[in-house]
């Protein structure tokens, strides 16, 4: 059977071919750029390492906005690998509607917020799990405004209606509002849902404006509920911080390299094929299965730039692994350094 080793000629090669469709700098240069930085700065130092909750190595949130065959947002979102399943359900809102009831005043519907999707829920959960790994408390410390917080998490602050502010505000109210049930080994469900400080009910929407930076409202702390504490807490996977938020245009790259460094702490000396049934599964049924292996190398060809000890051979049944060292440097055994 043919084998083909998926290494840094092979990500060289998609740079070089998406140099010569297209003159400007592509997302591959800016990844290179940033393995680069990373090299010259090792994470350590940059305080960027931090941790992903274990459920999210097994379990993903969705890469778009899951729909139904007529086009409308879903409610539900069932993800499973193996013994890890992960259910997600989109909260609901009282909405004023332009119809009036008997005593003239507008009638009021539920509404869903929709479900979290994306780059950025990732980047969020990464940084609530980070600050519960390293300070062991629900409460999370956000800063003293949104943009603190947005560098404090390696986001660029920008406003408009495509800024990363008003896409972090969308994706959070869904995250915050949205109830995620988990459970492994077959055990109990846990079901948790966040729990906004200061008593707010109207989710991040009541932190913020889009008036640049007059945040009269901002909450510096949120606080996590018990149950959602615990499913961050427990098990975490120490990740670099910084090379998922270069990956973050491509959040099934952001998937896989999370994948690859839990697995790297796991491999023996002895490979390990992981079919393509199982990767499906676990990163790709909202696709056809052969359009999923093409998205998956793609992705896996990203993360080879800024994770380049990954070891990874693709073959017709699946992807093989062969050991490799982790992308999070080890201050001794058996731990693991965090975020500043």
């Amino acid at each position: 059977m043919q084998l083909r080793l998926i290494t840094q000629a092979d990500a060289a090669e998609e740079l070089s071919s998406v140099r010569r469709r297209k003159d400007k700098p592509s997302h591959f240069d800016r990844l290179f750029a940033e393995y680069q930085a990373m090299e010259q700065e090792q994470a350590r130092r940059a305080g960027r390492i931090g941790y992903v909750a274990h459920i999210f190595v097994h379990a993903a949130l969705p890469y778009r906005e899951p729909r139904n065959d007529k086009g409308e947002p879903l409610e539900h979102w069932d993800r499973y690998s193996g013994k890890a399943r992960m259910v997600l359900e989109s909260g609901r809102r009282l909405v004023e509607t332009e119809a009036l009831d008997r005593h003239n005043q507008p009638i009021k519907v539920l509404r869903p917020y929709g479900l979290p999707y994306g780059s950025f829920p990732r980047i969020v959960l990464a940084f609530f799990t980070s600050e519960v790994v390293l300070k062991r408390s629900p409460e999370i410390e956000l800063g003293n405004s949104v943009r603190e917080w947005f560098s404090r998490m390696g986001v660029p602050c920008s406003g408009g209606p495509r800024g990363t502010m008003t896409l972090v505000r969308q994706q959070l109210t869904r995250l915050i509002h949205a109830k995620i049930s988990v459970c492994e080994n077959g055990a109990q469900p846990q079901e948790g849902q966040f729990l906004l400080a200061e008593g707010h009910k109207d989710g991040p929407s009541a932190w913020w404006s889009d008036a640049g930076d007059q945040f009269a409202l901002w909450q510096p702390k949120i606080l996590l509920s018990p149950t959602f504490f615990t499913i961050l807490r427990d098990r975490a996977v120490p990740v670099n911080l910084r090379a998922m938020t270069a990956l973050s245009q491509s959040p099934l790259a952001m998937d896989l390299y999370v994948w690859a460094t839990y697995r790297a702490d796991i491999l023996r000396e002895k490979p390990i094929l992981v079919p393509w049934g199982a990767l499906y599964q676990q990163f790709g049924s909202d696709c056809y299965m052969h359009k999923f292996q093409e998205n998956f190398r793609r992705a896996l060809s990203r993360v080879l730039v800024v994770y380049p000890d990954l070891r990874a051979r693709s073959q017709r049944s699946g992807i093989e692994l062969q050991a490799f060292n982790s992308s999070v440097p080890r201050l001794s055994r058996g731990s693991r350094v965090g975020i500043n």
